[in-house]
Formats: C-alpha cells, structure tokens, sequence
C-alpha cells in the first residue's frame, strides 16, 4: 500500500501542516490562509506562492511511501 500526503510549509514556520489531497491544501489556504485565486491557481501549478501574490511565502513538499502489511 502506497500512503501518500503533502506538507504545507507556512513562510518561516518549520512546522507543516499535513494534508492528503491538494485540493484539501488548497481549500484550506483559501479559507484559512485567504490567498486570493490567482494565488490559489500559481500554488495548484507550481507548489509553491511568495509575495506579491500572497502575504508570506507558501510551499507545498509531495511525500510518498510504501507501508508493509
């Protein structure tokens, strides 16, 4: 079984918040976070968004893993 997530890494905190789907991360930048679409639409093609289009950097990291049953 492949476990698959993604962490978002927050400007300089080093401490990511951990999601399973980009589009729950994307979800909870634009709720939480409040990054405008254009933003939204840059982090959903490259995996990361800094200023200007957002008040502090954003960079999603994509992790995978093999777990032995």
């Amino acid at each position: 079984m492949t476990l698959r997530w993604l962490d978002l890494y927050c400007g300089e905190d080093p401490h990511p918040r951990r999601f399973d789907r980009i589009e729950t991360a994307l979800e909870y930048l634009r709720r939480i976070e409040r990054l405008p679409q254009e933003a939204l639409q840059v982090m959903a093609e490259y995996g990361v968004v800094e200023p200007p289009l957002a008040r502090r950097a954003y960079r999603l990291s994509f992790h995978t893993a093999e777990r032995r049953a």
